[in-house]
């Protein structure tokens, strides 16, 4: 499948580069093939990524998060660190639906503030204490009026899914200041051992 999406994204870009200027009606037409493309590609990608067992643990979530972030933001002017990545996360394994919902959490938050908050800095903060995980995404951006922009899907999705995973989301951000998305819960571990 994965191999076949490619294929698709690919023929469109030849495609758009064979036509020419003259077509230009059907290059937008042709974009939106590729990008819907790119994006199923992608959601498959994540789909696998979250069924396969080898890929339990705490540590894989937040490295697949990091690369996320490394990904969209590494050609642009913003600077993304992560901070808080450990080896003793490795011994934390979590089920599907924690790695898949956290994973669309923070993928949105972060598409989120590279569209909209004109940042200089974004960073993920990740903590595990006993059986609490805090994943914290911050950017320095221009912040926004939460009564005003509540009302969208992505940011009800979020709010959907940590429900779901009977945990605590919180969106901090106001103009002129940044935003922060913070997400604490109590997961299902399937086995830890610090020791």
């Amino acid at each position: 499948l994965g191999h076949r999406l490619t294929r698709i994204s690919l023929l469109t870009e030849i495609v758009k580069r064979k036509i020419g200027v003259s077509f230009s009606e059907i290059n937008p037409l042709l974009d939106r093939i590729s990008e819907n493309s790119a994006r199923l590609y992608d959601g498959t990608k994540d789909f696998i990524w979250a069924i396969d067992p080898q890929k339990d643990s705490l540590y894989e979530l937040v490295i697949r998060l990091k690369d996320f972030g490394d990904e969209i933001f590494g050609s642009t002017n913003v600077n993304f660190n992560v901070v808080g990545i450990s080896e003793e996360f490795q011994k934390a394994s979590i089920d599907m639906d924690w790695k898949r919902h956290l994973m669309l959490i923070f993928k949105e938050g972060m598409n989120n503030s590279l569209k909209h908050s004109n940042s200089k800095t974004v960073s993920l903060t990740s903590s595990f204490k006993e059986d609490e995980f805090e994943l914290i995404l911050e950017d320095d951006g221009e912040g926004f009026k939460l009564d005003e922009n509540l009302k969208g899907d992505g940011l009800k999705n979020m709010q959907k899914r940590a429900n779901f995973l009977n945990a605590d989301i919180q969106i901090d951000s106001k103009p002129g200041s940044g935003t922060k998305l913070s997400f604490k819960g109590k997961f299902p571990i399937k086995s830890v051992n610090f020791n």
